[in-house]
């Protein structure tokens, strides 16, 4: 993915992404059912192409499992400490929308909360791309939020993220034509639910620490002065206790 308005700069976010943005209980569901819908196992011999795979987290487990596996993306940065993570992919500096890969190599294509990061204008490249570079009968893997989740979700409550959110994050629907335009026969999606617990401190430090990528492009000023209004807000609505949370991911589902 080449820079685009809705992309932070992970030059300088990549330590802290890396240190903390580690996989959690909801990244390891998805983890486990991207492997099911994939169909990875070591027997098949599968090769899988990530796209947008920051500092590794996905590419990594999933490289003990497929025969060849390479994870893309923009930030040097970034494949760097992916690279110091795991061997045993391959990783290039390369846009999502002008891979440099030979056509019908892939078995699966996956994606994984990177699309939003992605200028709406490039989108049906990048799809388009993923679309070329799997073998018939290949799928595409697409994690994403749906905007509704975002309106209930407690970072919505910093000045400025949700506004920003539905600009980049776009229903799953429109996403469902978009793949559909690509070429994909078959597309379908599912909704990944986990209940979780948050806090109120446990989210202030992530938004301190710029772990989510809306708070990462908001400006400075605003950043800093928007700290202070989401702590309020949060222990308005959620005191300093833990509070339970349903936690929702899509996956949508392409078949070439």
């Amino acid at each position: 993915m080449s820079k685009s308005p809705w992309t932070p700069d992970y030059s300088k976010l990549a330590d802290t992404y890396d240190k903390y943005r580690r996989l959690k209980p909801i990244d390891r569901l998805i983890l486990d059912r991207l492997i099911r819908l994939a169909d990875v196992r070591r027997e098949r011999e599968v090769s899988l192409l990530e796209i947008g795979c920051g500092t590794g987290n996905y590419i990594t487990p999933l490289s003990w499992f497929i025969e060849k596996g390479i994870g893309l993306d923009v930030s040097k940065r970034m494949l760097q400490r992916a690279f110091e993570r795991c061997r045993e992919a391959l990783f290039i500096l390369a846009d999502a929308a002008a891979v440099p890969l030979i056509p019908e190599a892939f078995d699966v294509v996956i994606a994984v909360l990177v699309i939003h990061q992605i200028w709406k204008d490039k989108r049906p490249t990048v799809f388009r791309e993923a679309f070329r570079v799997l073998k018939p009968g290949g799928k595409l893997l697409t994690v994403t939020f749906d905007p509704d989740f975002l309106r209930e979700h407690p970072y919505s409550l910093f000045p400025g993220v949700l506004e920003l959110d539905l600009k980049r994050f776009c229903p799953v629907s429109e996403l469902e034509g978009l793949l559909r335009q690509a070429g994909f026969r078959h597309v379908n999606s599912e909704e990944i639910l986990m209940e979780m617990k948050y806090s109120s401190k446990g989210l202030l430090e992530s938004a301190r620490k710029k772990l989510i990528s809306t708070v990462a492009l908001l400006p400075e000023e605003k950043f800093k002065s928007g700290l202070g209004e989401f702590k309020r807000r949060l222990l308005s609505k959620y005191g300093e206790d833990e509070f339970p949370f349903t936690y929702k991911r899509t996956i949508l589902v392409a078949n070439k």
